[in-house]
């Protein structure tokens, strides 16, 4: 029990450690001058599906960027609601919206990947802007992407949202989910090329349309669940440079607006989280219980002396704290991160072994087969957290 107990302490300052490491790295794109002579087209491509709930307001907020060179291109896949027609109704009252309706999805293709590729298809701007519809932008946030990235010649910019919940629950569930982003992500290594770190983000992911078009494209990346870390990898191993920054004040996401819809949304990506590995899934789910439990338990049995578990305890929530509130969370969100340390896992390791007891994946009413997806997958999430040198794609 002391073993077990000074090991789960030890993660736990680890923890802190890379939260805090994270915090004091991580730079935000409100610090970003807004002002340059030119400014390049931008193509901003957004990929919806049933999305009547979000996109109007969240394309609104699209609307007031405050940025000279501008196109839309919304890209309906498939949707059964009134997501069309709303894009219909903004196409109208604005000529910079553009509308294109996908009625098939081609065989081997994940839909949100094969809408981003359609949207490519038709877009005239130098630089591409990837993101959903549920995201709210303010004014001035594309104009501070542009200009850090023209300043700095970076290819690759993805900014990290501020996340927006009425649920409790969800809210907890994703800021536990930011917690852990600090293990993986180093954001001041992302910008190095000769380090294996990339981070892509489906919110906002800017890439320069002329690197993009070096590259093997979304094709590449077709059968990827994870298609935003797909995307920024894809363009780090073709030689992009690229830029990771929080966008606390510039942008943020709606989160699902109910426990059930986050629930079904986690399943889709719950295999893909352990590289579809029984193994890897196992240690996934068990390892973080394991340790809440070792923590805890060595101190309620006195194996872990009050005042080293207090310290330790409170180390963890104010590095923890100061992570989430650089993000824009709440920082006494931490305040219930032990529970959904031990929780999330296992949440997503159940939702994962429904996947593999059924041997598929099964999202937008397409199904997916657990090995064709294994073939196809192009982010090994243990190649992140071993920091695997990259291949080169040409």
């Amino acid at each position: 029990m002391v073993v077990w107990g000074a090991l789960s302490a030890v993660f736990f300052l680890l923890f802190a450690y890379r939260s805090l490491s994270f915090a004091r790295r991580l730079k935000l794109l409100r610090d970003e001058p807004s002002t340059q002579k030119n400014w390049p087209k931008v193509s901003v491509i957004i990929p919806a599906c049933n999305e009547t709930d979000t996109l109007e307001q969240a394309a609104r907020s699209l609307l007031t960027l405050n940025y000279p060179e501008l196109e839309f291109i919304m890209v309906d896949d498939r949707s059964t609601d009134a997501t069309h027609e709303i894009m219909e109704r903004i196409a109208a009252g604005d000529p910079r919206v553009r509308v294109i309706k996908n009625t098939q999805l081609p065989k081997n293709w994940m839909g949100k990947t094969h809408s981003m590729h359609k949207g490519v298809q038709g877009a005239r701007g130098e630089w591409y802007l990837f993101t959903d519809a549920d995201i709210h932008f303010s004014p001035a946030c594309l104009k501070k992407a542009i200009h850090h990235c023209t300043k700095n010649k970076f290819d690759f910019l993805a900014v990290l949202p501020r996340f927006l919940s009425k649920t409790f629950p969800v809210t907890v569930f994703v800021s536990q989910f930011l917690s852990f982003i600090s293990l993986a992500v180093r954001p001041d290594k992302i910008s190095d090329p000769q380090t294996p770190d990339f981070a892509g983000v489906g919110a906002f992911n800017l890439v320069r349309a002329e690197t993009f078009k070096r590259s093997p494209g979304f094709e590449w990346l077709r059968l990827d669940i994870a298609d935003d870390l797909a995307l920024a990898k894809l363009m780090k191993s073709c030689g992009a440079r690229m830029s990771f920054l929080g966008g606390k004040d510039e942008l943020a996401e709606e989160l699902y607006p109910t426990w059930g819809k986050m629930i079904r949304g986690t399943k889709k990506g719950a295999m893909a989280l352990s590289d579809y590995s029984y193994l890897f899934l196992l240690v996934n789910t068990l390892m973080p219980v394991v340790v809440v439990l070792g923590f805890f338990l060595s101190a309620a049995l006195g194996a872990l002396p009050v005042f080293p578990f207090l310290v330790v305890l409170g180390v963890y929530f104010i590095c923890g704290g100061l992570q989430l509130f650089k993000v824009g969370s709440n920082p006494l969100f931490i305040l219930t991160g032990p529970l959904a340390m031990a929780l999330s896992p296992l949440i997503i390791g159940v939702l994962a072994v429904q996947c593999a007891w059924n041997g598929k994946v099964t999202w937008r009413d397409t199904s997916y087969s657990l090995k064709l997806l294994k073939e196809n997958q192009r982010v090994k999430f243990r190649d992140i957290a071993l920091k695997k040198k990259l291949p080169r794609i040409s």
